[in-house]
C-alpha cells in the first residue's frame, strides 16, 4: 500500500511483469478526505516481442504493455507509456525504414489491400453475441448493400452480425438472432473518409470512427437488441456470402471472441507477390477466397497500433534498408606499352565498406582485368580512341549493386627516333644512296621511294610508321616524305691530259 496526498506514478511497479493485477484506490480519512469503500480496476498487460531486420538493432527485445494502450511511433523509436522507449538502430550501409508487425518469413507488409467488388475473405470464425469486429477501411464506391463484414444469416437459429452500406446509403449494421434489425446510423457513406467499424457483442455497443479520430461520430448501444445464438455461417470480410461484396480499401481488421483476440489481420503480400490479410495470432496468410486477387500496396510501416482489448503478445520488428551504392566513372589514360599497365579505378561508398568490382560489359578482347579497384591492362592492348568498360560494384553485405563506365583511351607511342636522309652527292657514272636514318623496328621506307640512284637529278623517299595502330612520329604524324638529289658533273672542273 502507498499513502500519498497527490497523485502518484505507480506504472514501472504495475509493468515489472506481465500479470494482471488489481490496483486499489481509497481516500483516507483528513480533514479533505471522506473515508469510503476502496475503488479497484483490474489493469492487464500485454508483452511485445521487438526484433531487428536485416541492417540494423534494437536496444531491447520486448517490452510490457498496459492492454488497450496504443503503441506510437516518431522515426526510429516506438514510443510505450512510461520510460520504455525502444530505439532502432541502423547499422553501417542501411537505413531505419520503419516498424512493422514482425511477418512470418516470405511475407511482406503493405499499407492496404484493395477489393473491386469481387473478392472476400473467409475468416473461418462464427459470430455470437460476444463477438467484436474491428476493421479500418475506405470505400471506393458508395454503391448500397456493399458489405464490410457478414455472417449473412437469415434464417431461424442463426445470428445476423453484419456492418454495411444500407440501402440509403448509410452506414449502418445487424446485430441480432436470425435476421433483420438493420439499424443505420444516418452518416453517409463516402469515398474519401477513412473508417473504423467497432462491432462490439461484448459491451454491446456499435461505434464508427471517421479519418482516424479518438472520437467516436456515431455510438449506439446495443444492450436491448435480441442476440443470443451463433451464427450459421462463417464471418466474411469484405462480402455478405451471396454478393453485396465491396470496393473498398482495408488497412487491418480485428477479431475478438469474449475478449480475447482471435484473429489480427495485417495486410501483406507474399513472396509470389500475392496480396491478401497475415493473421499474426495464428500465423496463417489468408489470399481473396474468390478467382479474383487482391491487389495491394502503400507503405507497411505502422505509425499507431490501437490497443488491443484483453491479452494479446505481439511481435514487431525494426526494418532497415540497404543504401544505394554511389560510385562515380572513372577516366584512365595510358600509352601504348608492350608491357602491362595497371590503373585505379574509382571505389564506391554509402554502404557498408565490403565491396566488389567486377567488369560486366565492354570487355571486348579481354584486354582488361579487375581485382579490387586495381585495372590490369594487357600487355600490348591495342592504341584506340577509347574502351568504355561497364564495372560493377557489390556489397558483399547488403548485396546492393552500382554499376559505373571506366573510360579507358590508349594513346599510340612515340617513335623515338626521328628519321632522316641525307645526301651529298655528284654524279659519277656510279649507283649512289643518300644516307637514310630511321628505327628499323618500327618504320620502313614504301615501294614508291626511291632509294639510289645513277643520273643527277631528285628523288623522293618516303618512310612510314609500321604499325600504324600504336606508334606516330613525335607530331603525331605516321609518314614523312625526304627529298635528296645527285647533282650534276660540273665539265669545267675536268682535265685533257695528254699521253
Amino acid at each position: 500500500a502507498t499513502t500519498t496526498s497527490r497523485s502518484i506514478n505507480l506504472f514501472d511497479s504495475l509493468v515489472a511483469n506481465a500479470t494482471a493485477k488489481t490496483v486499489y484506490v481509497r481516500a483516507v480519512s483528513s480533514g479533505n478526505y471522506k473515508t469510503g469503500s476502496a475503488a479497484s480496476v483490474v489493469v492487464n498487460f500485454n508483452t511485445i516481442s521487438l526484433s531487428a531486420g536485416t541492417g540494423g538493432t534494437v536496444n531491447a527485445t520486448s517490452r510490457i504493455m498496459i492492454a488497450n494502450s496504443d503503441i506510437a511511433t516518431s522515426s526510429n523509436v516506438i514510443k510505450f507509456a512510461g520510460k520504455q522507449n525502444v530505439t532502432a538502430t541502423a547499422n553501417t550501409g542501411y537505413t531505419f525504414s520503419g516498424w512493422s508487425y514482425n511477418l512470418s518469413s516470405g511475407y511482406t507488409q503493405v499499407g492496404y489491400i484493395q477489393a473491386t467488388g469481387a473478392q472476400f475473405i473467409d475468416t473461418g470464425l462464427n459470430a455470437d453475441p460476444n463477438t467484436r469486429v474491428v476493421m479500418s477501411l475506405k470505400f471506393t464506391s458508395t454503391a448500397v448493400q456493399q458489405r464490410m463484414f457478414s455472417t449473412n444469416d437469415g434464417g431461424t437459429g442463426g445470428f445476423r452480425y453484419d456492418s454495411y452500406i444500407n440501402g440509403n446509403g448509410y452506414y449502418a449494421f445487424a446485430f441480432k438472432n436470425d435476421s433483420g434489425n438493420w439499424i443505420s446510423t444516418a452518416v453517409t457513406a463516402t469515398t474519401t473518409d477513412t473508417i473504423l467499424v467497432d462491432l462490439d457483442g461484448k459491451s454491446k455497443k456499435y461505434k464508427l470512427y471517421l479519418n482516424d479520430s479518438a472520437t467516436a461520430t456515431k455510438t449506439i448501444d446495443m444492450s436491448s437488441y435480441a442476440a443470443t445464438q451463433t451464427s450459421t455461417n462463417k464471418i466474411r470480410l469484405l462480402s455478405s456470402g451471396n454478393g453485396s461484396y465491396a470496393n473498398a480499401y482495408v488497412y487491418y481488421c480485428r477479431i475478438y471472441q469474449n475478449g480475447s483476440l482471435v484473429r489480427n489481420f495485417v495486410p501483406c503480400k507474399n513472396s509470389s507477390n500475392v496480396y491478401g490479410l497475415f493473421d499474426t495470432v495464428n500465423n496463417t496468410f489468408y489470399k481473396s477466397g474468390s478467382s479474383t486477387a487482391f491487389s495491394g500496396g502503400g507503405s507497411g510501416n505502422i505509425s499507431t497500433i490501437k490497443g488491443f482489448v484483453g491479452t494479446f503478445n505481439c511481435s514487431l520488428r525494426a526494418n532497415f534498408t540497404a543504401n544505394a551504392l554511389t560510385m562515380s566513372n572513372t577516366s584512365i589514360t595510358k600509352t601504348f606499352s608492350t608491357s602491362k599497365q595497371t590503373a585505379s579505378i574509382n571505389t564506391a561508398s554509402n554502404g557498408t565498406g565490403n565491396y566488389s568490382y567486377a567488369i560486366t560489359a565492354g570487355n571486348t578482347g579481354s584486354y582488361f582485368s579487375l581485382s579490387g579497384t586495381t585495372l590490369t591492362i594487357k600487355a600490348s592492348t591495342p592504341a584506340l580512341s577509347s574502351y568504355s568498360l561497364i564495372v560493377r560494384a557489390t556489397d558483399g553485405t547488403s548485396g546492393v549493386t552500382k554499376d559505373a563506365t571506366v573510360t579507358v583511351t590508349i594513346n599510340r607511342a612515340k617513335v623515338t627516333t626521328e628519321p632522316s636522309v641525307t645526301a651529298d652527292l655528284t654524279f659519277n657514272t656510279l649507283t649512289q644512296s643518300p644516307t637514310i636514318s630511321f628505327d628499323t623496328s618500327k618504320c620502313r621506307t614504301t615501294d614508291e621511294s626511291i632509294t639510289s640512284a645513277v643520273h643527277a637529278g631528285t628523288y623522293t623517299i618516303t618512310i612510314e610508321i609500321i604499325d600504324k595502330t600504336n606508334y606516330e612520329f613525335n607530331d603525331g604524324t605516321q609518314s614523312k616524305q625526304f627529298s635528296w638529289t645527285i647533282q650534276r658533273f660540273n665539265i669545267g672542273d675536268a682535265t685533257i691530259g695528254l699521253s
